[in-house]
């Protein structure tokens, strides 16, 4: 079969983001997964907002509430609602608010996909110092938004303290690999360039504990409240499909990867039905492997900070 040849040619900054739309594959129909860990961090999030929250009597005036993730669908509503619900407990005595949501380390000639052992050293630090940046950056701009004394819930699929950052990314390493397969199968066939392959990287670091308060102290805009790890979270368990109906289960895998990395792919390979084989390949090969997918713990990183004020930097 003739290889596919093609150019990619926006920058990763305009692609990097769940998918559009509302079809079969879209963000917004196929992130039950992200939901199940939303869910799990509902408890963490509610008693972080009773214990946090400092109330007067003449709060009065907005309350501003923001989801800074880059999905669509009902997971942003769902996470909106239970701080506003969390929050309207909180003014029992005093008068509620109006509430306001806001308008709608390339290592070349690699087959991973992704960090891991097979990697060197180096690359490892640059992804840390990657999201260092990045994460900086993040803190940085929501200071300049939130008021004073202000709160932040932050979740980031992450990894245990103390574990090897190229020995252990959670649930990331695991659908990595599943990606490496599905191209090592359309290289094998000339489907698709072996440069292609070995130049994709998911733009993508799970931090421990350690380095997201290492980060937040050292960028000072903030008090860490708290920052812990929460396991125990196998969000492909509770993936609706009836049992024996491999086929159904893979397609849904499919189109859970196809919502989170389909924009990034396509533009890689610049060729839509490279794309679509691609996802196929991980739906079929999800199909034989469901046992292995209802095993898989996610791990998540929470954290909950609150803007530092003028006169007071622990408020």
């Amino acid at each position: 079969m003739e290889v596919i040849k093609s150019e990619s040619k926006l920058a990763l900054e305009n692609v990097l983001g769940m998918k559009g739309g509302d079809g079969e594959s879209s963000y917004a129909k196929s992130s039950s997964v992200q939901l199940n860990m939303v869910q799990a961090t509902k408890p963490i999030l509610e008693r972080a907002i009773y214990e946090n929250m400092r109330l007067t009597s003449n709060v009065g005036g907005v309350f501003r509430v923001a989801d800074f993730g880059c999905g669509t669908g009902e997971n942003t509503l769902v996470v909106v609602n239970t701080i506003v619900n969390a929050v309207q407990r909180s003014f029992e005595e005093h008068e509620i608010p109006e509430f306001e949501v806001p308008e709608s380390v390339q290592q070349r000639r690699s087959p991973r996909v992704y960090v891991s052992g097979d990697f060197e050293e180096s690359v490892g630090a640059a992804y840390l110092q990657q999201f260092d940046k990045d994460f900086t950056a993040f803190l940085k701009a929501r200071a300049e938004e939130l008021v004073d004394g202000g709160c932040m819930f932050v979740s980031l699929p992450g990894r245990n303290e103390g574990t090897h950052m190229m020995e252990e990314q959670g649930i990331c390493g695991f659908v990595a690999r599943q990606i490496e397969y599905a191209f090592e199968e359309l290289v094998n066939e000339g489907i698709v360039e072996k440069e292609k392959w070995e130049s994709f990287k998911i733009p993508f670091f799970g931090p421990n504990s350690d380095e997201v308060e290492s980060i937040v102290k050292k960028e000072g805009s903030f008090v860490l409240k708290f920052v812990k790890t929460l396991e125990g979270i196998y969000p492909y368990c509770m993936i609706d499909f009836e049992r024996g109906e491999a086929n159904m289960f893979g397609r849904l895998i499919a189109n859970n990867y196809r919502a989170a990395f389909e924009n990034i792919v396509e533009t890689h390979l610049g060729c839509k039905r490279s794309t679509e084989e691609l996802f196929s390949r991980i739906g079929k090969r999800a199909s034989i492997l469901i046992k292995e997918y209802l095993s898989k713990e996610t791990k998540l990183v929470v954290a909950f900070l609150i803007k530092k004020g003028v006169h007071n930097n622990t408020y």
